[in-house]
């Protein structure tokens, strides 16, 4: 169902490549391959996320789109994650790295190198953040029940 449902959304997009990396995560998910499911969410949602800032487009596509492949296929993955902190990290080093040796079509112009930087130090942050923190995220799925 999942999978069904990333494939229609990425549809309806004109032409960005970003979402068939939420089609690969869920494929790859629904496999039962969930480290290789972590690496192409977090390379779906680094290329989503320069894109939305580097392509002018209605609210009600690629950032809708975004957000909802964000909630149905991020969620889980996310979730997974969360209790595989090692996983979790090599899952974003993968992503940053595959970012980094293959160039972005969206990428054309200074603004939207500059918005690839951010993009990626935002996702370093999160790793760190990630890092700094697995105690506390420990504590909180514990706490919550996962």
């Amino acid at each position: 169902m999942i999978l069904a449902l990333a494939v229609g959304m990425a549809a309806s997009v004109a032409e960005p490549v970003w979402p068939t990396h939420y089609q690969r995560a869920a494929q790859e998910w629904q496999a039962g391959r969930k480290p290789q499911a972590l690496e192409a969410f977090y390379i779906g949602q680094l290329r989503g996320r320069i894109n939305i800032a580097c392509v002018k487009q209605p609210e009600d596509g690629g950032p809708a789109l975004l957000g909802a492949l964000q909630e149905v296929i991020g969620r889980p993955i996310n979730e997974w994650a969360g209790g595989e902190i090692d996983q979790w990290l090599a899952g974003i080093d993968a992503a940053l790295a595959w970012d980094a040796a293959h160039p972005d079509p969206d990428v054309t112009t200074p603004a939207c190198r500059q918005a690839q930087a951010t993009q990626r130090s935002g996702l370093r942050k999160l790793r760190a953040n990630i890092e700094n923190s697995r105690a506390e995220i420990a504590s909180k799925r514990k706490k919550n029940g996962l």
